[in-house]
């Protein structure tokens, strides 16, 4: 059987092709404090800095042995360029979100007209082209990010739970807009060399 590269074989293994062996990656994130003293790209600031964030990922890589590379390494981002407050985190914790912004389908059109080049979504997306510009032709680049599901109630709160159920408009209002922005985020990824979405 031939051996293939990591992008090669992870392609393969996820179209249910044969493969010379299972792929060595993990898709969940990869930053770990040994990882971040090896690099020295540390969390928080790994976080919101493309150099640094593409940094600690790439370490999954060298330092690990994983065959792919994966950004970013918290939840939050989606959430925080919505303008939900967020707990910062440590170098130990990953980010947290303690506030949101969506109560009515007024709040939701205010949302609208965002530009995905600001904020944390604009430094993830940098991070993954740094990536795959260094990477990009051996290793899968991969792009993770929140479902739209999980996105709702990010910014909508707990109250999503029982909105489900008891306002309809405003469920599907909030899920479609939260689709539509989950399909434009991964658009975005892809465009910077994002070739694996993982979606948690």
């Amino acid at each position: 059987m031939s051996e293939y590269t990591p992008k090669e074989r992870l392609s393969r293994a996820l179209t249910g092709q044969s493969v010379d062996r299972m792929p060595a990656v993990c898709v969940t994130q990869t930053g770990t404090v040994e990882q971040m003293e090896a690099c020295g790209a540390f969390w928080p600031e790994a976080n919101s800095d493309a150099e640094k964030m593409a940094t600690l990922a790439e370490a999954g890589h060298t330092v690990v042995g994983f065959e792919a590379v994966r950004v970013p390494f918290d939840i939050t981002a989606e959430a925080e360029f919505f303008g939900c407050e967020i707990k910062a985190g440590t170098k130990e914790q990953q980010p947290s979100v303690v506030g949101h912004v969506v109560k009515t389908l007024e709040d939701i059109e205010k949302l609208k007209g965002y530009n995905l080049d600001h904020g944390r979504i604009g430094v993830v997306c940098d991070a993954i082209k740094i990536l795959a510009d260094k990477y990009g032709e051996e290793l899968p680049i991969m792009g993770s990010m929140i479902g739209p599901f999980s996105l709702a109630q990010h910014i909508n709160g707990d109250e999503w739970f029982m909105a489900i159920f008891t306002d309809e408009a405003f469920g599907l209002a909030l899920m479609e807009f939260t689709t539509d922005f989950c399909v434009a985020y991964a658009q975005k990824m892809v465009e910077n060399g994002a070739d694996t979405m993982v979606i948690i």
